[in-house]
C-alpha cells in the first residue's frame, strides 16, 4: 500500500503549530511509517507542492505571495487543514483589521511604505478548507485524532458542539466568572479539555466563537462587572477579530 503524502506549511505566524506537531510522540511514528512527508519546514529542507493527500497549514496570510501559496497549496491536495488559531480565524495578525491600520503598521515595521498590507483573517478566506484543528496552540489529542482518521479515510469533523464551560464543568472547575474574573469560555468552542480555567487562568479564546455564543449577554455581564469597554474588546479580538459571531455582535460597536 502506497503512503500517503503528507505536507506541512506555514504562512506568517510563530511556527508554534509545526512545533507541537513535531513534539507530540503519540503519533510521530505513525506519521513516519504511514505517512511521505514531502514538506515540513521546520524538520526538512526540500519541500514539495504537488500530488498532496494532506495539506496542513498554520499561520495567516499577511502578503499577496501568501495567498498565491495558499492557492497552490490547495490545487494541488486533497485534503486541506488549518491548523492553529492564526490558520483558523486569523489570531493576532487580523487585530488590525478593526484597529487604526496604519497605526499598527507604522508600529510593526520600520519602513511601513515598502509593504502592501491586506485584508487578514483564516485561511478559509482565500481557499477552501476541509478540517479545522482550533487552539494556540493545537491540543495534542487532536492532533492524534486527526491523523489517525486521515489514516483509515475517516471524515469526522474535530471541532465539538459545546463551549469551553461544558468541560470546566465536567472538571469540576470553580467558575472564574462567579468569582468576579474575566473569562470568555461561554462563548468559546470547547474541545481544549478547558486546559486554561483548569489552571486558573481564564479563557481567551483560542479555539474561536461558538456557534450559538450569546455574545450580548457576556459583554453586558462583563459591563456589570465593572470591565470598560476596550478591555473586553482587546480580549475578545486576541484571537478571532474576523469571526462572523463577533462582526455581528454588540463587541466592538
Amino acid at each position: 500500500m502506497a503512503k500517503l503524502k503528507l505536507g506541512v506549511f506555514s504562512v506568517t505566524g510563530c511556527f508554534g503549530c509545526q512545533l507541537s506537531l513535531a513534539f507530540v510522540e503519540d503519533i510521530l511514528l505513525d506519521i513516519i511509517k504511514n505517512f511521505e512527508i514531502v514538506a515540513f519546514p521546520m524538520l526538512k529542507e526540500n519541500n514539495e507542492y504537488k500530488n498532496i493527500d494532506v495539506a496542513i497549514i498554520e499561520g495567516a496570510a499577511c502578503r499577496e505571495e501568501e495567498i498565491e501559496e495558499l492557492k497552490k497549496i490547495r490545487e494541488n491536495s486533497k485534503i486541506v487543514v488549518a491548523l492553529g488559531a492564526c490558520a483558523c480565524g486569523g489570531s493576532v495578525q487580523s487585530i488590525k483589521e478593526v484597529s487604526d491600520k496604519q497605526k499598527v503598521m507604522n508600529a510593526a515595521y520600520d519602513n511601513p511604505a515598502l509593504f502592501k498590507p491586506i485584508d487578514v483573517g483564516g485561511i478559509d478566506k482565500h481557499i477552501k478548507v476541509d478540517y479545522f484543528i482550533y487552539g494556540c496552540p493545537p491540543d495534542k489529542n487532536d492532533l492524534v485524532k486527526f491523523v489517525k482518521d486521515a489514516l483509515i479515510g475517516k471524515k469526522n469533523p474535530i471541532q465539538v458542539d459545546y463551549p469551553v464551560c461544558c468541560e470546566c464543568r465536567a472538571k469540576g472547575n470553580v467558575c472564574l466568572l462567579q468569582n468576579g474574573e474575566f473569562c470568555i469560555g461561554p462563548v468559546t468552542n470547547g474541545g481544549c479539555g478547558a486546559l486554561c480555567p483548569s489552571h486558573g487562568h481564564y479563557c481567551f479564546g483560542c479555539h474561536g466563537f461558538w456557534e450559538d455564543a450569546n455574545m450580548e449577554a457576556i459583554v453586558n455581564l462583563f459591563k456589570e462587572m465593572g470591565f470598560d469597554k476596550d478591555e473586553i474588546k482587546r480580549i475578545f479580538t486576541k484571537f478571532a477579530c474576523t469571526s462572523k459571531i463577533l462582526l455581528d455582535s454588540e463587541v466592538l460597536k
